[in-house]
């Protein structure tokens, strides 16, 4: 090899190298950007879950469904809404809506992978085996058989969580999401 050469093969090395050192950088910032960035949403879902109003309706919302669910004919989540406005229970009505769609929410966000997994799984595991192996559950059941696809649409989202939440558990957890 003549010095030409050299120096053009030194340069092309240099450059290659400092393309793919950048390039290895920008994978790794971009995977730590999203890893933060799905952190934050599950810590800041769980503020929202254990937040006062939340608690309240959770409360609320619990008491409702267990006597919804030991009556001889239960309701379903169109029958609930319909009953509980007709007699002028709209904040019981809220209670019940706003816990069934954060879990909602939650299963479409896990579903997505926008949530931190291991964080989740500490935060969330208790609550979703909880709501969705009872009241929830059995919501779902009596939705499905008896209100129109388009109302028990957050069903689906529902019904998946908990399968979701165990799949996940099973799952080691990857340290990029």
């Amino acid at each position: 090899m003549d010095g030409v050469t050299e120096l053009l093969a030194a340069i092309l090395g240099a450059i290659i190298g400092s393309a793919l050192g950048g390039y290895i950088s920008y994978v790794v910032q971009t995977q730590a950007v999203a890893r933060s960035e799905r952190m934050l949403r599950t810590l800041r879902l769980y503020e929202e879950w254990q937040d006062t109003e939340m608690l309240t309706a959770r409360i609320r919302a619990n008491w409702i469904l267990e006597r919804n669910f030991t009556a001889e004919s239960p309701k379903s989540f169109s029958q609930l809404s319909s009953a509980l406005l007709e007699a002028q229970k709209e904040e019981d009505w809220i209670a019940v809506s706003r816990v069934v769609h954060f879990f909602e929410l939650v299963a479409m966000l896990l579903d997505a992978g926008e949530l931190h997994r291991p964080t989740f799984r500490r935060l969330f595991d208790r609550y979703v085996a909880y709501w969705c192996d009872t009241a929830l559950d059995q919501l779902v059941a009596v939705s499905e058989r008896e209100d129109a696809e388009l109302e028990a649409g957050w069903a689906t989202a529902v019904r998946g969580l908990r399968r979701s939440a165990v799949a996940s558990a099973a799952q080691p957890p990857n340290p990029v999401r």
